[in-house]
């Protein structure tokens, strides 16, 4: 028993260590923060018991969770849960010969972000036991992992796998062993869809610009410069008001310019990066807006003739900043797409 608690806290500490490093490298995603989330899973249990001789033993059941968990920072959560475990059956010598179990289990969670969509996750914990044979009730530890798949930013499926080392002890079995736990489930995240995605803006023509007193951009507007050398490329940068995605007539202006770079060489393809300031609400305020932005960039250069296939957009919330976020000056230079030539 020493033997075995010492060889389980020594992969407990090695599982932690990995996964507290795999989380913190990826730990910019798209989950908020301070956010409470429930849960419902079911699955398969091992009973990973000693089968006494003379008797005949049914180790596997179906059981069912259910749990709750918080959101304490973007990689880290503390989760809790109940587990039913089904019936551990004995047949021969035992007098009981079908021995429930179930248990509450509190644990932390560091998540791993692989994409916008899938995480793979590690747990750590302990559970109290309730083993129905007298005086059976024990402590264990709990080790986890598993992956999720995000539906949306609220729902996500769960796959996950469980170890609790030896649940229930009762003097005929000495100690009943371990519970291997495989399940599938859902887990709702409260307060993570508050944010609707913009509407997306029409664009506005050149005639629009004249009519509302803009002049002619060719007078304006300065030239796009780009620079030779393995590759061409430059930079033009396009600001937004605070929580807009629409574009403003100054930047039509500048927008039409690089319009007229990209006709005069059609070898050339951009790349257009969406950004917001630290004034959105939540990630997935940034997420949404920053894409929404870029997108949005998209549509009046196709709408004047560019092909969709020379443009790619991305959202990278407010990652990046080129300015200090706690000034208006800054978090007005940070509400940005820039868009790079090559």
């Amino acid at each position: 028993m020493v033997t075995n608690m010492k060889i389980s806290l020594l992969s407990c500490s090695i599982f932690a260590a990995l996964t507290f490093a795999a989380s913190s490298a990826y730990a910019d995603n798209t989950v908020e923060n301070n956010t409470l989330y429930l849960g419902a899973k079911t699955g398969w249990t091992n009973f990973d018991s000693n089968c006494q001789s003379g008797e005949s033993c049914d180790n596997d059941a179906w059981g069912g969770s259910g749990l709750v968990g918080y959101q304490i920072s973007n990689w880290l959560a503390i989760e809790g849960g109940y587990n039913y475990f089904g019936n551990d059956k004995h047949t021969g010598s035992s007098k009981y010969d079908k021995v429930k179990s179930q248990n509450v289990e509190l644990s932390f969670k560091g998540d791993w972000y692989l994409s916008d969509n899938w995480n793979l996750f590690g747990k750590i914990g302990g559970s109290y036991n309730d083993v129905k044979l007298p005086d059976a009730d024990n402590v264990s530890l709990m080790l986890g992992t598993g992956i999720e798949y995000h539906i949306s930013q609220s729902v996500r499926l769960r796959a996950e796998y469980q170890w609790f080392d030896n649940i229930g002890e009762y003097d005929h079995y000495k100690s009943r062993g371990d519970v291997n736990y495989v399940t599938f489930g859902i887990i709702y995240m409260f307060g993570q869809d508050a944010y609707k995605e913009p509407v997306l803006a029409a664009p506005i023509s050149m005639e629009q610009i004249e009519q509302d007193q803009v002049g002619d951009y060719k007078d304006v507007a300065a030239p796009v410069q780009v620079e030779k050398n393995n590759t061409s490329m430059t930079l033009v940068t396009v600001n937004f008001a605070e929580k807009s995605d629409e574009i403003s007539l100054d930047s039509y202006v500048t927008l039409q310019t690089v319009v007229d770079q990209l006709n005069a060489h059609p070898e050339q393809t951009v790349t257009i990066t969406g950004y917001t300031s630290n004034s959105a609400n939540s990630i997935a305020e940034q997420k949404v807006l920053s894409k929404q932005r870029a997108k949005n960039t998209a549509e009046y250069l196709e709408s004047h003739g560019i092909a969709s296939d020379r443009i790619m957009t991305e959202g990278m919330r407010a990652k990046s900043p080129v300015a200090d976020n706690s000034t208006e000056e800054g978090r007005a230079k940070n509400r940005r797409v820039e868009i790079i030539f090559q």
